[in-house]
């Protein structure tokens, strides 16, 4: 988690804004690699990575104390062996294109613990911070699901409801109108991201009071409506009941989640609720 927290800031800008030259989505293996840090110029003869060779010249050598990763000893046979070769040249391709990413494209060096210090709101946080503070991994978690949340409900509308992106005007509204979901005053400009360090975290989706959900469950269900087979979603009336808002409020959160899995082949990511800790900053 350390070496996210250093890399943290430049992947949600590239996953906000991603640059028209590259794919931004990235496997959980890839992502692991991503976080372990090591960006060199692994030997990579047998495998096949998707970046130049001018971009993989551009990496920092291996050093000499680095071992290869995935290293099959060449003795081995059969189809065991295979295949185990076979992933190890996926590996390597991988780590090559995840390190060209964020060395050459994002200029972060290869990661060494002593050498950094990244900052978590107004804390700066060591490696050996990290490893015993419950909270800050609580917190971190809760970043990355709300984010996650918003990136994904977003990429399903695009998908979902394709005739509302075709004119930049209509695009505009109708990303306004997905957004609002999670804006629950003027002062949030964090479109994507929740503004905690500035302000009182707080997404209407999981807030405890019932009342305090009406807004952005409302907002889901506005938007859900333009989904195929969406006919039995309705909008939680003014002085509807708790009992009946909540009923509302399951049959629009099954619904998305059915709706992203039939799409996307999983289920999404829902927001958790803000962490004690980081509130309890705020007042």
């Amino acid at each position: 988690m350390h070496n996210w927290l250093c890399i943290r800031q430049w992947c949600f800008s590239r996953a906000f804004d991603p640059p028209a030259h590259s794919k931004v989505q990235m496997t959980a293996a890839q992502w692991r690699l991503a976080l372990e840090g090591r960006y060199y110029r692994f030997p990579y003869d047998h495998a096949a990575p998707q970046s130049s060779i001018d971009e993989i010249a551009r990496l920092p050598p291996l050093p000499n104390h680095e071992k290869e990763p995935g290293a099959q000893p060449e003795a081995m046979r059969g189809h065991k062996a295979k295949l185990l070769k076979q992933r190890s040249r996926m590996r390597t391709t991988d780590r090559i294109d995840v390190a060209v990413v964020l060395n050459v494209h994002g200029g972060f060096v290869p990661y060494d613990a002593r050498a950094v210090c990244p900052s978590w709101g107004t804390r700066h946080v060591t490696r050996e911070v990290v490893e015993g503070a419950q909270d800050l991994w609580a917190e971190v978690v809760w970043e990355l699901s709300v984010v996650s949340f918003r990136l994904e409900f977003l990429h399903a509308d695009r998908a979902l409801a394709p005739t509302h992106y075709t004119v930049e005007d209509d695009i505009l509204l109708r990303e306004q109108l997905v957004t609002d979901i999670w804006l629950n005053n003027e002062e949030d400009a964090m479109l994507l991201r929740p503004n905690w360090e500035e302000q009182t975290p707080c997404d209407g989706l999981v807030h405890r009071d019932w009342q305090r959900r009406r807004h952005s469950v409302t907002g889901m269900v506005r938007v859900l409506a333009s989904w195929p087979d969406s006919g039995h979603l309705y909008v939680p009336q003014e002085n509807c009941t708790q009992s009946d808002f909540e009923h509302a409020e399951e049959i629009a959160i099954r619904f998305y989640a059915t709706a992203y899995r039939r799409k996307f082949g999983r289920l999404p990511t829902f927001p958790l609720q803000c962490p004690a800790s980081l509130y309890a900053t705020k007042i």
